[in-house]
């Protein structure tokens, strides 16, 4: 196994432990599944606090209309998708939005999906939470979320005032760390995008859905995304064990109050279109253009006129279960070994607007806790941040990144190095581990990934993914997940998802993938 490999399995072996230290136990609470799975929910048929060109149905109508129904076991929540409309009508095309009548503070929720209406220009669906008061007094927690033709989920929180997040223990890419509607990050709050093509969307779809999960705590707020065939058998058994999910696709947490900043949240089903983030990013997208109009018109323009594009704009979800807290599990419990620690921090430059009217983005600042009096040296590789640990001394590296990593080359000893827990400008000879990514702000899939904002290897913490690819074999294996170059050494020549491999390693074929950074051993570049 080369050192590079054998770093990469270490890292992701510490990255779950941090993961499920302190884990929880959890038993049944309420289920909506069945014919009675609307009986838990209220219809929302109020104007779109979003914008969007939609019009929410009561439960009768959308009952005779046939956009909410049974299939089998499955409830399902689609929209109209047989009338034409215009855009000078003002009237938006027919959709639901259920709440819960329920409440929740803390806990663990899991939904079982087996298709979504993501993936469609247009679009904009979202399972997600938030609490009552002025929004976001009491917070929102977006779970499943995306527009037009994204590929990958999008996980957020939103929050009135003082929540940050770091960023570490997931394995989804960030770009915004700061989740209050006072700070920089404005209406876009701190957002993590799912790396995996089967997330969100065709991808999510084509594999017939599975199982998301959230994690609230006092500590913090997890997703994990479990396909259809690897859901653990915890969760089958009723009786989830968060020690067994192995590391979030998102885990927020960090310098951010929770019990005070998300309380008393109902539950939200829905499927909007255009609005604020659909229709203001719809022209970045792949999607139909109209010349002389705006990004947001074009989008109106396509959803009005275009009914049968939405024919697969539907939930079908199998049950939604809450659960509660039954017993806690100590770190120890974990049979995992730990070594070295890894980030799974990337960084991503797709933005994304919450359910207020403002779409808004930033760059993230870092900065470092004060250092205490007398330093504890890293045993993890983490460094600065709320634990205060230092570098110097430490078996990793004595310099530590504007991350809070510790390390030895120049991502970790340059720009942005915290000189007060270890020492800065050190370079040591060997190849840095962590890739600078670099890309396109667009809706597309490769924006969750890269973008023409840069980023600072440091910043990125030690990355689980270089850019540069593995020597390449005779004969190459076509991709079938998106993926490209890294271990697998898959091809995107000759795949359905584009001839190009961008510099982060996921197929496509616009300029994202194709343009600077394109790695030419893994497919085509043009």
């Amino acid at each position: 196994m080369s050192f590079a490999s054998l770093f990469l399995n270490i890292g992701l072996t510490i990255s779950t432990i941090l993961s499920t230290a302190g884990a929880t136990t959890y038993t049944l609470g309420d289920t909506y599944s069945g014919s009675t799975f609307l009986d838990g929910f209220d219809f929302f048929t109020g104007a779109d606090p979003t914008n969007g060109f939609v019009k929410y149905l009561d439960r009768t109508t959308a009952g005779n209309n046939r956009l909410v129904r049974m299939v089998g076991n499955d409830n399902y929540l689609g929209v109209d998708y047989s009338s034409p409309l215009t855009v000078a009508g003002g009237v938006g095309r027919g959709s639901v939005r259920i709440e819960s009548k329920k409440r929740y503070t803390k806990g663990l929720f899991i939904v079982d999906v087996k298709h979504m209406p993501g993936g469609i220009c247009g679009t904009w669906p979202a399972f997600w939470s938030f609490g009552s008061g002025t929004w976001p007094q009491t917070g929102e927690i977006d779970i499943i979320e995306g527009v037009n033709a994204n590929a990958q989920n999008k996980m957020a929180l939103h929050t009135d005032t003082n929540c940050k997040t770091d960023g570490l223990g997931q394995t989804g890419a960030q770009s915004l760390y700061n989740c209050a509607l006072d700070s920089p990050s404005g209406a876009s709050g701190c957002d993590v995008n799912a790396v995996e093509a089967n997330t969100y969307g065709a991808g999510f779809n084509a594999a017939t859905g599975g199982v998301y999960a959230m994690e609230w705590t006092s500590k913090s707020i997890k997703v994990w995304f479990f396909p259809r065939g690897q859901i653990p058998a915890s969760i089958t058994a009723d009786a989830p064990d968060t020690a067994t999910f192995g590391t979030p696709n998102s885990n927020f947490q960090g310098a951010c109050d929770i019990d005070a900043r998300f309380k008393e949240h109902k539950f939200i089903f829905d499927t909007t279109f255009c609005g604020d983030w659909a229709g203001n990013v719809y022209g970045d997208s792949s999607c139909t253009k109209y010349t002389g109009l705006s990004s947001m018109d074009s989008c109106k323009k396509f959803v009005a006129e275009t009914p049968a594009a939405f024919r697969n704009a539907y939930w079908q979800i199998t049950y939604f279960k809450t659960y509660v807290a039954s017993s806690a599990v100590s770190s120890s419990s974990s049979t995992r070994s730990s070594s070295v620690a890894s980030s799974t921090r990337v960084s991503s430059a797709s933005s994304t607007t919450s359910r207020a009217s403002t779409l808004v983005t930033s760059t993230r600042t870092s900065s470092a806790a004060s250092p205490s009096a007398t330093k504890k040296v890293s045993t993890d590789a983490t460094c600065g941040g709320t634990n205060g640990f230092t570098c110097q001394g430490s078996t990793f590296g004595q310099c530590c990144s504007s991350a809070g990593w510790c390390g030895s080359t120049s991502a970790y000893c340059s720009t942005g190095c915290q000189s007060g827990f270890g020492t800065c400008g050190s370079i040591s000879s060997s190849s840095s581990r962590v890739a600078t990514t670099s890309s396109t702000k667009s809706s597309s899939p490769a924006a969750a990934i890269s973008s023409t904002k840069t980023s600072s290897p440091a910043a990125a913490g030690p990355s689980t993914k270089t850019s540069s690819s593995v020597a390449a074999a005779p004969t190459k294996k076509v991709t079938t997940d998106a993926t490209c170059g890294g271990s697998k050494g898959f091809t995107c020549q000759g795949s359905s998802f584009g001839n190009c491999c961008s510099s982060a390693g996921w197929c496509g074929s616009t300029s994202a993938y194709c343009g600077t950074g394109c790695n030419k051993s893994f497919g085509t570049c043009s």
